[in-house]
Parts: C-alpha cells; structure tokens; sequence
C-alpha cells in the first residue's frame, strides 16, 4: 500500500466502527486495485473495526481446491475480470456500474463479491452456486451479499425478475455440459434487465492443446475434432454428467435462445479465458 491510501485507510478503519456501509464509502476514496489489495489483506490486527465488518478471505485450502492456487496470480486474473465487466458494462449501457444490482453465477466463496463491493452494497449483490460448501466458506468468511443454492442443471434462481443489471459468470462456463450451460443461460435470463448485461467466461478451441501441455498429456486433437464439428467439447470429469473441461464456440453462444451476443474479451493476465458478453433478446 503506497503512502497516498494511508489517510484513507486511516478514515475508513474510523467509519468501521458505525458499520459496513460508512466503510465501503470511504474505501470507495481508493482506487479499484488498492480497494481490492485492502480487502484481500483482512483480517489485519492493525485494522481490528474493518477486519470486523468486511469479510475474511477464504482459507488457502479452500481457494486452491476452487482456484488452483492461492498466491497473488489469481488476485490479478480476479482484477483483471473486474476491470473488464466495469468496462463493458459501461461501454454497452452508457452508465456507470456504481449502485447496480448484480449477479455472481457460480460465487464460489466469494472472490470476485469481494471487489464488486467497489461499485455497489452487499445487498445489491446476489451470489449463486450449485455446491453448499463454497456457499458455506462464503458465510463463514462474513462475505455480505443476497446467497442462494442452485444445482447442477440450474432451475429458477432465487432472484427477483428484471432485476439485475449486471451478471458475471466467471469459469463456470468453462467446465459445463451443453446440458447445464442452456440451463443456466435460461436460468439467468428472469433476472435480467430488459438493458442488462451478462458477461460469462469460456474455453476457446486452443484450451485442449494448453491443457495437454498442463496435464502432460496427448488427447488435445480429439477434442479440438469435437469442437470443429460441434462447436462443443466437454471432457467430463468421470464422478460428474455435468462437470468437467469444455470449449464452445461463439457460434454456439449465439444461437442461445433468448440471448444476443454483443461483443467478447481477453486478459492476458488469463488468456485462455474468453469473456463474451450477452444482452437479452
């Protein structure tokens, strides 16, 4: 933390003592990324009044089994989808992200809610996944939002109707059967303002042969066959129907019912996720 953030830290550590809210806004003084960097820090003995009313971060086990990692690689892939999502929400609506009602399809324990707390309150957040334990990490950690449970092949979220402005889908996509992906699409679809945007991760074909490369394996050409003919491939994993590596073309994503493809994106800092970008149809 550089020496120009110290007085507004300083402030916001006062502000905690009043609640959540009085600390978001002065947080809200910093920057994205040293918002970010002050909440992934916490809990911190120096700053006991915010480390009482923002969350924890998860436990290194628990971000591992979710992430693959725990070290600042995955805190930058995070900032870098957050960047993204604040700027094309902002570019396809015309209007800033900040006090928005947002979606996070597939919160896990919340890393991405984390940041989001930058541009709108806990309760404007709602946070869906299909498995109880990242839901579990997410209570037991004091991440604030609006949680609910969905399973595999998605039926109605507990979300109001045409209420969200922004959902995000962050490596959920990536690991689906066409099956779950469609249920999901449909799922999210109530929620969404009629102007709403939705931003999902996927797997482009060039996914097999880098995940040859990590697994030290040599399977990569079936699945880019799949992919060519289909526009679809899944390896699934052998405990799940539904779970499991998969790519998808952008010609698949458009032909989605109820959905238009608006535009898509890439991070260097997670090249091998492509962040396309939907409004309802």
């Amino acid at each position: 933390m550089i020496d120009i953030c110290r007085d507004v830290i300083a402030d916001a550590e006062r502000a905690a003592a009043g609640g959540l809210l009085p600390a978001l806004r002065e947080l809200r003084r910093l920057g994205l990324d040293d918002f970010a960097q002050a909440i992934i820090r916490l809990p911190d003995p120096a700053l006991p009044n915010l480390s009482s009313v923002l969350p924890r971060m998860a436990p290194e086990a628990i971000q591992k089994e979710y992430t693959g990692t725990a070290d600042l690689r995955i805190h930058h892939q995070t900032l870098a989808f957050v960047w993204m999502l604040r700027a094309r929400f902002t570019e396809l609506t015309g209007r800033p992200l900040a006090g928005k009602k947002v979606l996070d399809f597939g919160c896990g324990y919340g890393r991405i809610i984390r940041p989001m707390y930058y541009f709108t309150d806990p309760a404007n957040i709602y946070g869906v996944d299909a498995w109880q334990t990242p839901l579990d990490c997410c209570r037991d950690c004091g991440v604030s939002a609006n949680f609910s449970q969905t399973t595999d092949i998605a039926g109605r979220l507990d979300v109001p109707d045409e209420s969200i402005s922004l959902a995000y889908s962050f490596s959920v996509f990536t690991h689906l059967s066409m099956e779950a992906m469609l249920a999901a699409f449909a799922a999210m679809r109530p929620a969404m303002k009629p102007d709403g945007v939705l931003i999902a991760t996927v797997r482009p074909v060039e996914y097999w042969a880098f995940l040859d490369q990590l697994k030290s394996r040599s399977v990569a050409s079936q699945f880019e066959a799949e992919h060519h003919k289909n526009g679809f491939a899944i390896d699934l994993d052998p405990r799940s129907k539904t779970y499991g590596d998969s790519s998808v073309s952008l010609a698949v994503l458009r032909s989605i019912p109820d959905w238009k493809v608006v535009s898509w994106d890439r991070s260097m800092h997670d090249p091998m996720q492509v962040a396309v970008a939907f409004h309802p149809a």
